[in-house]
């Protein structure tokens, strides 16, 4: 509730609204938690494909990051949701969460990928052939190339997630129930608008700063180790 002692003599307002805005966390936080780690797969695939020396796997990682880069999030969530689910059959069509999660790991799978690939680009050659030299390609990329990787993309893998975050609350035009979709329905039954989407600002300002401030800290850690 420090929301609303923030806000001072309107804290009996605000109060009920924070409480109704809440209730969506827990979508929000499966469909970013989900996404983030689907779309760190898909990238880390993507990201090693793009530097293979087979050129129709390059070629093929080349362009999904390109296709999918070039077409609005929105645009991927319709084709995934609406779209996919046409060529579903009944038993198998993804529900809402389900889709979105999905679109949202294959969108930023794609940047991330393009993260990845700077990230092994930007290890000393010297230290891969190293490595290369002790073990496997395969145990060389699992034990030494990813891990060396995920030091140095880390920074730009964190505004990555904290921007899924923030577009994740497009997700409400597909009946989600999130914190955007929660905040819309209280602020349509209590005509409070303004003071429904002033706190649900709120709401994702803390989460992207609690967000901005673990990224921190681990690479401040990373760094220590």
């Amino acid at each position: 509730m420090a929301f609303c002692w923030l806000l001072g003599s309107r804290g009996e307002t605000y109060r009920p609204i924070l409480t109704a805005i809440l209730r969506g966390s827990g979508a929000t936080a499966a469909l970013v938690f989900g996404s983030i780690l689907g779309g760190l797969l898909i990238g880390i695939v993507v990201g090693t494909c793009r530097l293979s020396r087979w050129r129709p796997v390059c070629l093929a990682a080349c362009v999904y990051v390109e296709v999918i880069r070039g077409i609005p999030l929105l645009v991927m969530l319709f084709m995934t949701y609406f779209g996919l689910n046409q060529f579903l059959p009944v038993g198998a069509k993804l529900g809402s969460l389900e889709a979105a999660t999905l679109c949202f790991s294959i969108v930023y799978g794609a940047y991330l990928g393009e993260i990845v690939r700077a990230g092994i680009q930007a290890i000393p050659p010297e230290e891969i052939e190293a490595a290369s030299m002790d073990a496997n390609k395969w145990q060389a990329l699992r034990h030494v190339v990813l891990p060396r990787c995920f030091h140095l993309i880390l920074p730009a893998a964190g505004n990555e997630f904290i921007a899924l975050l923030k577009d994740s609350a497009i997700v409400a035009i597909i009946a989600i129930n999130d914190i955007t979709r929660s905040g819309q329905l209280y602020a349509q039954k209590t005509f409070l608008y303004f003071e429904t989407y002033l706190l649900m600002a709120l709401v994702y300002l803390a989460i992207t700063l609690i967000l901005s401030w673990g990224v921190k800290g681990l690479e401040r850690r990373w760094k220590d180790s």
